[in-house]
């Protein structure tokens, strides 16, 4: 699954969720989109990525030289300052996995905002 987002306009905006996700589920109240215990992509003039996340379990979250505490149950808020950069990456210290999956998960995402449009 790769999400891409452009804006038509004089910047050319583009920002793209290529690696560590997989495809969009959703039940009848909501959508997500599961990640692997590394996901990232590229971006060329965004200043920031917001994403929001569930976690399974408690984790720790690498993004560059800095790190953060995931809590599980709860609703996680990540801001990204992605300004002059060309790409990003994130990296969780544990995986999980659930009953019946294969798949070494990382988080539900909820949401992500681009510069705060709304782009899942």
């Amino acid at each position: 699954m790769k999400i891409s987002y452009n804006e038509f306009d004089d910047i050319k905006r583009k920002f793209q969720l290529v690696d560590g996700v997989y495809s969009i589920e959703k039940n009848r109240n909501e959508k997500w989109i599961w990640t692997s215990t590394e996901f990232g992509g590229v971006v060329c003039n965004v200043e920031s990525i917001t994403f929001s996340f569930i976690s399974e379990i408690d984790n720790i979250l690498y993004h560059n030289d800095n790190e953060l505490e995931v809590k599980s149950g709860c609703l996680n808020v990540v801001k990204i300052k992605t300004e002059g950069e060309s790409e990003f990456n994130i990296k969780l210290e544990n995986s999980y996995t659930a009953n019946g999956d294969s798949r070494d998960l990382g988080v539900k995402i909820v949401s992500i905002l681009v510069n705060n449009n709304i782009i899942f």
